[in-house]
């Protein structure tokens, strides 16, 4: 990736990859997607069928 600083708006700098931001679901909202699957999976066929 290629960060700017804002300091200094006309020099660019690569941002190595280990400063990425990681995400990782909690209990909840994992079971929140898991009851939302049914629907999510159809809604993903239909859209392989159209295109």
């Amino acid at each position: 990736r290629v960060g700017r600083n804002p300091n200094q708006p006309g020099s660019s700098f690569k941002i190595p990859p280990r400063a990425t931001v990681k995400f990782k679901a909690g209990k909840v909202m994992r079971q929140k997607v898991s009851k939302l699957s049914p629907t999510l999976k159809q809604a993903q066929s239909l859209k392989r069928a159209v295109l």
